[in-house]
């Protein structure tokens, strides 16, 4: 019997099945950034992953939101983009355009209330460069409010209904994470700890 034609069928399929998920093929590391960046700067195991998900958060093949390096959020509106490249020239369309609060990376800095952080705009997408700024950030937001859960809630704003509500996504997020010793680190809201007042990072 002679199996080339069927064998010539088949081979795109096997082909296509032994690639990795387009996520997979160009992960840019965000996770293993993050969890560097968490040990380095001594943060609670897990919580600067879930505010990762939280941020930039996209669906991969097994159905988990993980972090995305590429991902842009500009007058309410978030950009998730396959390439490094194409989500600088989305930044560089909208500063041309006079949009000055833009959060990008893998913990979605803010370009504008955040100038110093990096040295360029490509380091802005470096997840190491973005994930280090991050963990560092949000130590001293700790520093500053006293406990975990008022540096998540102001690491997003310091408006009172903000902050709480982001402060809560991000509790769900880590209640979420696969690792037992993830849920474990988690910080625990008391009453004490309500977020204060104004603005987007």
């Amino acid at each position: 019997m002679n199996i080339m034609p069927a064998f010539r069928v088949l081979l795109p399929i096997l082909l296509a099945l032994a690639r990795p998920p387009a996520a997979a093929a160009e992960p840019g590391g965000c996770l293993a950034a993050i969890r560097s960046a968490e040990r380095a700067e001594k943060l609670p195991r897990g919580l600067l992953a879930a505010m990762g998900r939280v941020e930039s958060g996209r669906h991969g093949a097994q159905g988990d939101a993980e972090p995305w390096p590429w991902t842009i959020n500009a007058r309410g509106k978030a950009y998730g983009f396959a390439t490094r490249a194409e989500a600088l020239r989305q930044v560089r369309r909208l500063q041309a355009d006079g949009v000055r609060l833009i959060d990008v990376g893998c913990l979605q800095i803010n370009l504008h209330h955040h100038p110093q952080a990096f040295t360029s705009l490509e380091e802005a997408f470096s997840p190491e460069a973005n994930a280090r700024y991050a963990a560092r950030f949000l130590r001293q937001l700790k520093a500053r409010r006293g406990s975990w859960m008022q540096a998540v809630a102001h690491y997003h704003s310091s408006q009172a209904e903000r902050g709480g509500a982001y402060r809560q996504r991000v509790v769900l997020a880590m209640q979420a994470a696969p690792l037992p010793s993830a849920r474990a680190a988690l910080p625990r809201p008391s009453p004490s700890t309500a977020p204060s007042r104004p603005g987007r990072r």
